[in-house]
């Protein structure tokens, strides 16, 4: 049996402005396990559903089996669902193995495949507490710490 790759943690503050259609931005903290490094990014996405306000989320980053995070694999492009009630936000997303937008990346059963994909779920708070929302985009680290030596 094989064994789940090695993930991560982290935390962001975003603000969105998505009503029909519009974007969203984030600044965070990303970790990666096993001593794979960590950084700061920023990231900016398009949005279609209904997203609007701050929020405060923390989330995992989920490797598939045998591959593990290393903290340049957070960077490039992704996309996500997310959707929020009552105070509380949830989402679930991935990175773009191929770094072109397709209708098969829509499909959340195709979220983390391939060697350097992975899936992120976040928990938190937004004060505005109601709505869902697809985004597509891209995320930049900066002030980053490399990988441990081994």
């Amino acid at each position: 049996m094989e064994s789940t790759g090695l993930g991560g943690m982290g935390g962001e503050i975003r603000f969105s402005g998505i009503i029909g259609y519009g974007w969203s931005g984030a600044l965070g903290y990303v970790s990666a396990d096993g001593k794979n490094g960590s950084s700061f990014y920023a990231n900016i996405n398009f949005g279609v559903g209904y997203d609007v306000g701050p929020s405060f989320s923390l989330f995992s980053v989920n490797r598939p089996a045998g591959h593990d995070l290393k903290i340049g694999d957070f960077a490039e492009r992704g996309m996500s669902y997310s959707g929020s009630a009552f105070f509380f936000n949830s989402s679930y997303g991935r990175t773009d193995q191929n770094q072109r937008f397709g209708i098969k990346d829509m499909v959340p059963s195709n979220f983390g495949t391939g060697p350097v994909g992975y899936t992120t779920s976040s928990l938190g708070i937004n004060p505005f507490g109601f709505g869902g929302s697809y985004q597509y985009g891209g995320t930049q680290l900066f002030w980053t710490t490399p990988p441990a030596k081994k």
